[in-house]
């Protein structure tokens, strides 16, 4: 016979709390993806970023408000818009759209996370890709970021830990 683990209101909380963030991070890229961003090809071919700022702010209103942010970027940000969530802080934003956006442009723009710094670039396996739906991408002249000074995508994503929790929660309600 097996024997049920106890567990504490406080794991319980923990758990929801990295639930709630898997989903509001699943809700925010079928957003993302809706408008048409996210679709990161491989950056193969030369091209730039020409961000459009106060004339788009597209990234900001569509894929903001779960910006994950650094524990050393913390103290440059205002932290009434700042939320724990599960083990990350992250940027708050209602339906998509980033707290700190404002007339289509960042209000902390010298102070941004390195998320949003390095937008539309991502490094993924080492290998650089970019959103091919972001605006301001020009395939005029080459000012591609080298990927070994880009975050790792799966940095941005705390999916392993929250796959784990969600298990744990499958297997104490089955």
């Amino acid at each position: 016979m097996l024997r049920r683990r106890n567990h504490t209101q406080t794991e319980d909380n923990h758990i929801t709390g990295h639930l709630i963030h898997l989903f509001k991070l699943v809700k925010c890229v079928l957003r993302a993806r809706r408008a048409g961003l996210l679709r990161l090809r491989r950056a193969k071919t030369p091209m730039r970023l020409e961000c459009l700022a106060g004339k788009c702010g597209l990234c900001c209103s569509v894929m903001g408000g779960q910006v994950v942010v650094k524990p050393s970027e913390v103290p440059f940000l205002p932290s009434q818009h700042l939320e724990k969530q599960g083990s990350a802080i992250v940027i708050m934003g209602g339906h998509g759209v980033c707290s700190l956006l404002k007339d289509n442009a960042c209000s902390c723009y010298p102070n941004r996370p390195k998320g949003c710094r390095e937008y539309p670039w991502y490094n993924v396996n080492g290998r650089l890709y970019y959103d091919r739906g972001c605006p301001g991408m020009k395939f005029d002249n080459d000012s591609r970021p080298n990927p070994d000074e880009l975050t790792p995508i799966a940095e941005y994503f705390t999916t392993f830990s929250l796959i784990r929790s969600l298990i744990c929660v499958m297997l104490r309600a089955w």
